[in-house]
């Protein structure tokens, strides 16, 4: 089979409020937090919160998502009654919104270290999965009949570690298209979780078996890595994992992720709340006016390391001094974050993922 390497794809700052634009330039555009409200369960020992897209649609496929560290599954859906552990993080949210859009179930998954670094336990070989990867079968092996949802095609999106713990899925589950942001493993440690060429296999008589007895040691699941240029490690990980893919045969398609404007428009977007009373205008100026943002609006500090924080809460804007803060528990340091462009997970190559998945084919 001959390699196939999608046209590289460049995500620039003209997005605001969509999460994604579809053919044609249309912008699936944001529902209301009622719309993505989603369940939360523990099953099998395993925190999962999960949502279906509205009926009468049945579901065409079905999204796991996986945190980075010092997250949870509870990042992906707003606050509800189905969800009391829920604290909607908006790129989270914006993604769960526009794949429910698109018809897609939405299963959120934690990591089972939930006490220190909250990271997934990545495996090393292929052959021995980690503690993550039986939890994640788990999970599946129960949710998914009991749900109906047995015969969906499975894709995967992890940020981060998340995007670290994808990238060897297809060792152990029949995904149709993996999505890693921000992240890519090192080629030797990638390699032993990827198809040989075709002759190598039918000469080495490769085994498929794998954990749980499920066959897809040998599965290649198309892969689209989301990354930010501006952290370069991360960039030249993903350009080897690229390569290699492409050296088996193997479709892959990268997208860039630039900085963008702190605008008005850009956080009331992802935001709503700061639409409120003119919020969001009065945070842009009070950046820009306080150095923090160029001409352009762009950010001139990593907002993980600038006074961003201390300039916002001694500000004037109604109610600053009381918003949530905390970082990888608030909204707003994720779109600064977002904003840098640095490591983030982000939303608005939302669409552009699920056109990839579903250009590729599901039997």
């Amino acid at each position: 089979m001959l390699a196939l390497v999608a046209a590289l794809l460049l995500v620039t700052s003209s997005r605001q409020a969509c999460t994604g634009r579809g053919a044609g330039g249309v912008c699936l555009a944001r529902a209301s937090p009622a719309e993505v409200a989603g369940k939360q369960e523990e099953i099998e020992g395993t925190q999962v919160v999960w949502a279906l897209p509205a009926a009468p649609v049945p579901p065409k496929g079905l999204l796991l998502a996986f945190h980075g560290c010092g997250h949870a599954a509870t990042d992906w859906f707003p606050r509800s009654d189905s969800c009391k552990d829920c604290i909607g993080l908006p790129e989270e949210v914006a993604i769960a919104r526009a794949a429910l859009g698109r018809g897609y179930a939405v299963v959120a998954l934690s990591s089972r270290d939930r006490s220190f670094s909250r990271c997934w336990a990545v495996p090393h070989h292929r052959d021995a999965p980690s503690a993550d990867i039986h939890s994640v079968s788990a999970v599946l092996a129960a949710l998914l009949p009991r749900e109906g949802l047995g015969g969906l095609p499975l894709y995967a999106l992890g940020a981060s570690a998340g995007g670290a713990f994808v990238l060897t899925l297809p060792a152990y589950l029949p995904l149709k298209g993996v999505c890693a942001q921000i992240m890519g493993l090192p080629a030797d440690w990638y390699a032993g979780f990827l198809p040989q060429q075709q002759a190598q296999q039918e000469e080495d008589g490769a085994d498929p078996e794998v954990a749980g007895g499920n066959a897809h040691a040998n599965a290649a699941a198309p892969v689209l890595f989301v990354h930010m240029p501006r952290e370069t490690h991360t960039a030249a990980l993903v350009a080897e994992d690229v390569e290699l893919r492409k050296g088996r045969g193997l479709v892959s398609a990268t997208l860039e992720v630039q900085p963008q404007a702190v605008t008005a428009a850009f956080l009331a977007g992802h935001m709503p709340e700061l639409a409120a009373g003119g919020a969001a205008q009065q945070l842009a100026d009070l950046l820009k006016q306080q150095g923090l943002l160029d001409a352009q609006g762009l950010l001139l500090h990593d907002p993980r390391g600038s006074d961003w924080r201390r300039v916002v809460t001694s500000s004037s804007i109604p109610g600053a001094s009381s918003w949530s803060l905390a970082p990888d528990k608030s909204g707003l340091p994720e779109l600064l974050n977002v904003a840098w462009a640095g490591h983030e997970i982000v939303s608005n190559t939302t669409a552009a993922m699920l056109d990839f998945f579903e250009q590729q084919p599901t039997q």
